[in-house]
């Protein structure tokens, strides 16, 4: 499995943290389950939302809906001209 943390920049911060995950819930994804049940008891505040695929979840991200998301969104990226950095890989 190739994973991505994508990002769109932008200059405000969320007081939550509302994260896209480009995917449904899966045993493919629970590293970023546990990532992130560690962050919350080191006071991380987030919401996160499922996404039926990648286009969607980035969508949600460019249009301010979320701050972050997980996913592989390569073709996505590569046909949008929007302000998108991946800030972490892993495969």
């Amino acid at each position: 499995m190739v994973g991505t943390l994508f990002v769109a920049a932008t200059s405000a911060q969320a007081e939550k943290l509302r994260i896209a995950l480009a995917e449904p819930p899966s045993d493919e994804v629970a590293h970023i389950f546990v990532a992130l049940d560690r962050a919350k008891k080191m006071g991380l505040e987030f919401e996160w939302t499922a996404f039926a695929d990648e286009e969607l979840a980035i969508q949600a991200i460019l249009s301010g809906q979320m701050d972050i998301g997980f996913g592989t969104p390569y073709s996505v990226m590569q046909r949008s001209k929007a302000p998108v950095r991946i800030i972490f890989q892993m495969s």
